[in-house]
């Protein structure tokens, strides 16, 4: 079973990564790919996506970083396109069932449902690379549990570094 590796490091610390594409772990001839995320925290869910941003340049080669690219955004338009198809096709039948005060929850209920082979998916062939960005700290999520280890390593310097 494929799962991710990942390295949680303050964020004011700038990471350093090993010199090799994230995904091939070829020479990436100095191309790197930049990796954009808001940050997560009790404001997330009252500003939705808006907040602060945090961004990282990642070593990848030339063909790996549209990869990666297409990856980051192919995922988020199969979410879209999935809560699209169900509010669209699917709720028009169930929502007549279901009482007033309980629609809202009942959707997302049902949409969680529909988009949980995605989930699954997602845990079980994670991308080469996610990151995830709090308030104090990053989660650096990696594929490669070595590229893993040898990012770990390469940011020893760091107040604290997290290995999980």
């Amino acid at each position: 079973m494929q799962l991710s590796t990942a390295v949680k490091l303050p964020r004011s610390h700038r990471a350093v990564y090993p010199n090799r594409c994230v995904r091939c772990n070829g020479d990436p001839a100095g191309n790197t790919v930049r990796l954009l995320t808001h940050t997560i925290g009790w404001w997330t869910f009252v500003f939705l996506t808006f907040g602060w941003f945090f961004s990282t340049k990642v070593p990848a080669c030339k063909s790996c970083r549209i990869w990666i690219r297409t990856q980051r955004v192919g995922r988020w338009l199969i979410v879209l396109a999935l809560s699209f198809a169900f509010m669209w096709l699917v709720w028009p039948y169930v929502k007549d069932f279901i009482s007033i005060p309980f629609r809202h929850w009942v959707a997302v209920a049902m949409l969680l449902v529909c988009a949980s082979p995605y989930i699954l998916w997602e845990i079980f062939f994670p991308p080469c690379i996610d990151i995830t960005a709090y308030r104090d700290s990053v989660d650096y999520e990696f594929q490669s549990p070595d590229y893993a280890y040898e990012f770990a390593d390469l940011n020893q310097d760091a107040p604290w570094v997290k290995i999980s």
